[in-house]
């Protein structure tokens, strides 16, 4: 656990070392470098905060073509909120709970979710939403992928 900062003290900004995750204090850099402690590796901190920055811009230009694919698949905000949890990992159960809806609910904006979108199955609406494609093979439903996954009978 972090150390508390008394009352007073200054903050001295900081770091995860790309190399080997140790913290990097940024109060001992100069000209824009520092070195860390860990891997004494030399670290160019202009280099890291360009590199921040355009991943940052990157998520945002990611979001904005997320939001529009949303709206002109005609995706309710309700919808939206629920696809934002899935894409975070979220059960149907878990969804509900912190929505503040019935777990019914949930599974109608499921349901409209995977018609709006022609996924068959949450798995599949998160694969195509995060990477653009099916989560298993175009024609095979998730019927005929357990049957044939299955070991036969003896």
């Amino acid at each position: 656990m972090a150390a508390m900062r008394r009352a007073g003290e200054p903050v001295v900004p900081s770091l995860v070392c790309p190399s080997c995750d140790r913290t990097v204090d940024l109060g001992a850099a100069v000209g824009g470098r520092v070195v860390c402690r860990g891997c004494r590796r030399d670290l160019d901190l202009v280099a890291l905060v360009d590199a921040l920055i355009t991943l940052v811009d990157d998520r945002r230009a990611a979001d904005d073509r997320a939001l529009e694919v949303a709206e002109a698949l005609g995706f309710t905000d309700e919808e939206q909120v629920v696809l934002d949890l899935l894409l975070q990992g979220y059960r149907v159960k878990q969804i509900a709970i912190r929505t503040g809806v019935t777990i019914s609910t949930v599974r109608k904006r499921v349901r409209r979710l995977l018609a709006k979108t022609g996924t068959t199955s949450q798995a599949e609406l998160v694969a195509v939403w995060r990477h653009g494609r099916p989560a298993r093979p175009a024609g095979q439903s998730g019927a005929a992928t357990a049957r044939r996954s299955r070991s036969p009978r003896t």
